[in-house]
């Protein structure tokens, strides 16, 4: 069977940490012609940050990490460091494993230094389709 691309906005507003902090995105539920996983299969989330300064900073740093839930949490985004005083867009590849078809997963968005502002969080992911 054929396979698309769909997504899902997780968040579509914007939301604010700072050290120490984390903020639950989420949950998704997977549908059922959600594509588990192959070597090409991935699912890709996507969001905007901007790092945020601090009175006595030269340029905003921030430092995050993303994790979706399940036990064990699987780490998408190991701790990435962003400098600047703008709003980027990024995106991470990871398995689509893992994802329950009655339990939501959600993603953990952590700062450990730093502020950051994040938003419009999209979990893309692949799904089958009937062949014509």
């Amino acid at each position: 069977m054929p396979t698309v691309a769909d997504y899902a906005v997780l968040r579509d507003g914007a939301f604010t940490l700072g050290p120490g902090e984390e903020e639950r995105v989420g949950p998704f539920f997977r549908p059922d012609d959600f594509v588990a996983g192959t070597s090409l299969a991935k699912a890709v989330l996507a969001y905007k940050v901007r790092p945020l300064q601090f009175t006595d900073e030269i340029a905003p740093v921030a430092d995050f990490t993303i994790t979706k839930s399940g036990v064990p949490e699987t780490e998408i985004v190991r701790t990435e460091s962003l400098v600047g005083n703008m709003t980027v867009g990024l995106w991470e590849a990871f398995p689509a494993t893992g994802f329950g078809q009655n339990i939501g997963s959600s993603f953990f968005f952590r700062v450990s230094s730093g502020r950051a502002r994040f938003a419009d969080v999209i979990l893309w992911y692949q799904v089958r389709v009937p062949a014509l």
